[in-house]
């Protein structure tokens, strides 16, 4: 679900404006111009996009608001007013600013799935599933499907996902990102068998779109996986890595892929195999997380509790939320005779995953209570110097 959200937030940068910033040396002349003509719907819109695309909501926000307040019926400023303001966590004034433009039947695809957004954030799912079904029933393009495909599975809609991409890959069966989707909503529904064969769909069909390896290794192994799709799983894996010697996330996926079909068939890899691939995905990217928590993983498997230790405590100087890196954490401490540590550990994961946890292993994420994380950044550029006054 992590890279689900990655995926969402993928989704929400596309719909940002994006091209065409003007650079920092250009805000003197753009504020120039609209101290000029306050009353200028162009000027206070061109510095409303030139903040948000540095990421200052606030002055975004003011500059779009006068930009709506000439000229309401422009949707495309209403559109990065709403982006503006879902980047600021004002997810009811989003909402406030939509709903009356939805409610007159704007064909705009786009600005509802906006709107389904600021509700997901806002803790009403039903409206946001709604939203996008009615995002998706406007515009049958594979970009439009594939970003109310994935808001739906970040809300744990996974049954309407999965009939949503459904029908979007037949629609767009060239599509890699569409089978992707559908192969995320089908393991979603404990439809392994059938996930791993759309995710190999994917890859087939765009063996250059790197997202559906990530997933495609995450169902690698599965006891409902019989022997030929676990082999062309592992196979397209190894041609990946073998494609994209420098990639961090190649090597982690193969990696993952080895550890997972090893825990089925002990002969399957060795510790030596998945060490391997891990350490190379670390040398490519040492701040990747995930890579240090499945390494101290492979040590704890293999009784080396001291460098497993050190693994997860290098996960969580990365990740200081991380649940479970924090109970496999007090799980090595204690085999080390470590006990004040881990009990430390322990009441940190306890304090991260709730009492209910009961200090159980490898608990399923409850989807339904998952929601697009829209907090975070909603433009990548980079926020401009402090001006001195």
């Amino acid at each position: 679900m992590d890279r689900v959200s990655g995926l969402d937030q993928d989704v929400l940068s596309a719909l940002a404006p994006g091209e065409g910033i003007p650079g920092c040396n250009q805000e003197a002349d753009l504020l120039k111009a609209a101290q000029a003509d306050p009353s200028s719907f162009a000027s206070n819109h061109a510095l409303g996009i030139f903040y948000f695309g540095h990421g200052d909501f606030i002055q975004s926000i003011g500059y779009l608001k006068k930009a709506h307040q000439e000229l309401p019926a422009d949707f495309g400023n209403s559109r990065d007013l709403a982006l503006a303001f879902i980047g600021a966590g004002q997810y009811a004034n989003a909402i406030s600013l939509l709903e009356p433009i939805a409610d007159r039947g704007a064909r705009d695809s786009g600005l509802l799935t906006i709107l389904a957004m600021a509700y997901g954030a806002s803790g009403n799912p039903q409206k946001a599933i709604a939203e996008y079904l009615r995002a998706a029933g406007m515009d049958s393009g594979e970009e439009n499907l594939f970003a109310c495909g994935i808001g739906l599975i970040g809300l744990g809609a996974a049954d309407e996902a999965e009939r949503l991409f459904t029908s979007a890959t037949v629609a767009h069966p060239g599509s890699a990102r569409l089978w992707m989707g559908l192969g995320i909503a089908q393991d979603l529904k404990k439809q392994t068998a059938d996930a791993a064969r759309s995710l190999l769909r994917a890859v087939d069909v765009d063996p250059e779109y790197l997202p559906s390896y990530s997933f495609l290794a995450a169902v690698a192994a599965s006891a409902e996986l019989d022997a030929k799709v676990m082999a062309e799983a592992r196979e397209r894996l190894a041609v990946l890595v073998v494609a994209h010697p420098e990639s961090a996330v190649a090597h982690y996926d193969y990696a993952l892929a080895l550890w997972k079909q090893r825990a089925l068939n002990p002969v399957a890899a060795s510790d030596a195999e998945i060490e391997s691939q891990l350490k190379l995905a670390l040398e490519k990217d040492p701040s990747m997380a995930r890579a240090h928590f499945q390494l101290g993983v492979v040590y704890a498997d293999s009784g080396d509790y001291a460098n497993a230790a050190a693994e997860f405590e290098q996960t969580l100087r990365l990740e200081p939320a991380n649940a479970e890196a924090h109970y496999h954490l007090a799980q090595a401490y204690r085999r080390n005779q470590q006990a004040e540590l881990a009990g430390e550990e322990m009441n940190r994961f306890v304090a991260l995953h709730g009492n209910a946890a009961n200090g159980k292993e490898g608990l399923d994420a409850d989807v339904s209570k998952l929601v697009p994380e829209l907090s975070r950044p909603v433009t990548r550029s980079t926020p401009c110097p402090v001006r001195n006054p």
